[in-house]
């Protein structure tokens, strides 16, 4: 049937299929989930064992402790670069190309945060330290604008690959009313359900497209207050597109009702 051929507009990245076809991108997006956590552990136990030295006043215990909280936040914010590189591999709506790019961009926060750890261990003073502390929290910031656009990214893909596959339905559909129409049928109706959900697409497509330039604003910011705002933006036109494909399985279903019934008499 033609609408078999769609995807879910609201598809789960990891969908069933998915599963079956790509189980290692799974497997390693589940590894990915245990690592941030066990480095977000890490990281706790690091600011408490810090605030504890700092608080008794205890010298090189303090030095050591500074030093060991900046290698855990390290570690907790490149585990989760690596956990959102996972979650992009194992994305079904992303094709290899956009799959490429997006990792491109995360790949040069790990080289950031990596090369970063060579400063950690000459930090000695809490002046030093403090200077690395705020540099990686930008960098954290920035990270933050990126994931932002990433979720974005993912969202119009969503919608390209469905809207893609409506086409193609909708051509055959055209296809046959023609065939209809030349055979002496009358179709006027079954036309004007055609185009009333023609127009549906056309408004999604311009949705999609206007949110897609919303989040490549993404890329051209790096306060994430303000790639917050922007991100939100992009995610209501997103949804406003998803709601114009609301009945779009719907609308198919009624126009090949409307075919068999005309064929019968």
């Amino acid at each position: 049937m033609l609408v078999s051929v769609l995807p879910a507009v609201h598809s789960a990245p990891f969908g069933y299929k998915f599963r079956e076809e790509h189980g290692d991108a799974i497997e390693d997006f589940d590894d990915a989930v245990q690592e941030h956590r066990n480095a977000v552990q890490a990281w706790v136990q690091a600011r408490q064992t810090f605030w504890q030295n700092r608080n008794n006043n205890t010298g090189g215990a303090l030095v050591q402790a500074g030093q060991d909280r900046l290698m855990a936040l390290n570690a907790r914010i490149r585990a989760r670069i690596e956990l959102m590189q996972t979650r992009v591999e194992a994305t079904e709506a992303l094709d290899e190309e956009a799959k490429d790019d997006l990792l491109g961009m995360l790949d040069e926060y790990i080289a950031w945060y990596e090369d970063k750890t060579d400063e950690l261990g000459d930090a000695e003073t809490a002046e030093e330290q403090g200077n690395i502390w705020r540099e990686m929290i930008q960098r954290r910031e920035n990270l933050g604008v990126t994931g932002r656009y990433i979720a974005g990214d993912s969202m119009v893909a969503v919608l390209e690959k469905f809207l893609e596959r409506a086409g193609e339905v909708m051509a055959d559909l055209q296809d046959r009313i023609d065939e209809l129409e030349a055979d002496g049928e009358d179709v006027s109706d079954i036309q004007d359900m055609y185009d009333e959900l023609q127009d549906s697409l056309d408004a999604a497509e311009e949705l999609k497209g206007e949110a897609q330039d919303k989040f490549a604003e993404l890329l051209l910011i790096a306060d994430l207050g303000e790639g917050q705002d922007i991100f939100r933006d992009g995610v209501d036109l997103a949804h406003d597109a998803r709601q114009e494909l609301r009945g779009f399985r719907q609308g198919v279903k009624d126009i090949i009702q409307e075919m068999r019934a005309l064929i019968a008499g």
